[in-house]
This record gives C-alpha cells, structure tokens and sequence, in this order.
C-alpha cells in the first residue's frame, strides 16, 4: 500500500474503543501475517490449545495509545493481585523481528488469538470467506485484552474477536455480536465513506 493512501485511511480509521469494559479496541488498519484463520494452531508448548489467529503490524504512524490503555486496564484488574509487574506484554517493536519479512525498523506490532473460529468480513459487512484473508492483505480486528497468570509466565495478552477486510497487498512469508463496532465501507482505498452500519516474542513496549 503506498503511503498515501496509507496516511489517509490512518486519518479516516483511527483505533477507536469499543464498548465500556476498557478492554476492547478496534483497531487501526494493520497489515496482516502468520495467519491462520483457516485452520488452529498451537503454539511452541506441545500440550497448549490450538489457537486461530495472526499477527498484526501497525504502520509507523499509528497511534498505539489505546492499545496500551486496554492492556493497562487488564493488568489493573488482574486476577492475581501479587504479580506486581507483567512479564508478558503483547505491543512490540517491529524492528526486534526484521528478520521476518513485513516487520520494518519503525513502528509496533501484536499477536492475537482466540480458540474460536474468527468472525470475518468484508468492507460492506457482508461475510468474508476464510480464503480472503491471507498474510499480506490489509484489515482491522476487533480486539479485547485479558490477564494471564501460568505459572511460569504470566502477564497480558489479546484475544482476537474479528477482522475486518480492507485491501489487498504482496502476499508475505508468515502464516457480543462479533460485527458489532465495526462500519460497512466502500472502496475504502478510494476514499468513499458510507454509511455507519447498525450494531448487529520479542521486547515488549507496554
């Protein structure tokens, strides 16, 4: 996505927040990679749950506050009230991984996960086919923040509710009602605005 096309849907559709938990986002535009929509995976731990999810690279010029709100609002109420600090803190530097093609030397990106299939949609709203999203394209999630505490390791993560499609991109190496929140859209890239539609590791920074 070129960059001024980029700047203006930054301005357009900012991070907003989204119910009155504190703890739920949608976010801005973020490109997507390591997805996996399709099918769960799990993660290094062997006896851990398959997960659906991705990870999300926000553009240099995103603003992150709202995203280190909610996570500052999940460890205020954390469950576990003795760990004085996170261990696990889920906003990174993107320039940490450049080994990882999409990651650049500016700006923060997240992963996300759920145990559910991921609601998706289109611009309008309508529902996506799993075989839209793919790492590379570009889309905004809906995500709420939570607490953890396994022992070991423990802190804050984020579970990832929906995604929003936006726009197409080179293809990269990695792999409530759940539309309430989000608008329909047109052409998104062009600049049409519709109507509002009715409710229906690496460092870590935070």
């Amino acid at each position: 996505m070129d960059e001024k096309t980029l700047t203006e849907l930054l301005r357009k559709y900012p991070t907003t927040m989204h119910g009155d938990d504190g703890k739920t986002v949608i976010t801005c535009v973020a490109r997507l990679s390591f997805v996996h929509f399709k099918e769960p995976r799990r993660g290094d731990n062997p006896s851990s749950k398959p997960m659906y999810g991705c990870a999300a690279i926000l553009p240099p010029a995103a603003d992150v506050s709202l995203l280190r709100s909610i996570c500052e609002k999940a460890w205020s109420d954390r469950k576990c009230v003795s760990r004085t600090e996170p261990k696990a803190k889920p906003l990174k530097k993107q320039a940490d991984n450049t080994k990882w093609e999409g990651f650049g030397d500016e700006g923060f990106y997240f992963n996300c996960s759920t145990i559910n299939p991921v609601d998706l949609f289109n611009l309008d709203m309508t529902r996506a086919p799993v075989d839209k999203f793919y790492s590379g394209c570009w889309g905004r999630l809906k995500i709420h923040s939570y607490d953890f505490d396994k022992g070991l390791n423990w802190g804050v993560s984020l579970g990832l509710q929906a995604v929003q499609f936006f726009a197409d991109d080179e293809k990269l190496g990695g792999g409530g009602n759940a539309a309430d929140g989000f608008e329909a859209h047109g052409n998104a890239v062009n600049g049409s605005r519709p109507a509002q539609m009715p409710a229906t590791g690496a460092d870590s920074v935070w």
